[in-house]
């Protein structure tokens, strides 16, 4: 576990994606080796609060087994008491609540048809809005709160 993190630090990352919290108590991170194509999960540290200080090496963490996840981001704001971590592989979305010890919401998943890539994941500023990639040229636009589809534009039609 812990060593397991040093040797991934130790490794040339091909593609590291990561996100900080909003309010700066989690950061999540996937990678992705030369000798791995895809990442294993996500690692979620936990960041010292203010006039706090870690050790070197004594940075506590979370593994959350997510393989193929290379895409992570935070909610913005509490979603109806809930703090999420959002992940992307080639084939879903997937939704972790931090005030469940990580757990899945797995009523939650998003799948998607990326073609062995990952898509983007964002969640607007104020935390009402999350848009997903879910194919080559389309978007969805959701209300985090419920996962309801706001819009779906196409952007196949706009190709020169």
């Amino acid at each position: 576990t812990r060593d397991k993190t040093e040797q991934l630090i130790q490794k040339a990352t091909l593609d590291t994606k990561f996100d900080i919290d909003s309010e700066g108590r989690w950061l999540a991170v996937t990678s992705s080796t030369a000798n791995e194509s895809s990442s294993q999960g996500v690692y979620i540290y936990s960041l010292p609060k203010k006039g706090e200080r870690f050790s070197e090496g004594t940075i506590p963490f979370e593994f959350i087994e997510a393989p193929g996840a290379n895409a992570v981001a935070f909610s913005k704001v509490m979603n109806s008491g809930r703090d999420l971590l959002a992940t992307g592989d080639s084939s879903r979305y997937r939704f972790w609540s931090a005030n469940e010890n990580w757990r899945e919401k797995v009523e939650l998943r998003i799948p998607n048809d990326m073609e062995n890539s990952t898509g983007r994941i964002v969640f607007s500023p104020r935390g009402t809005a999350l848009s997903v990639s879910y194919a080559r040229d389309k978007l969805k636009v959701l209300d985090p709160r419920n996962m309801e589809v706001l819009i779906k534009p196409s952007f196949d039609k706009h190709s020169r």
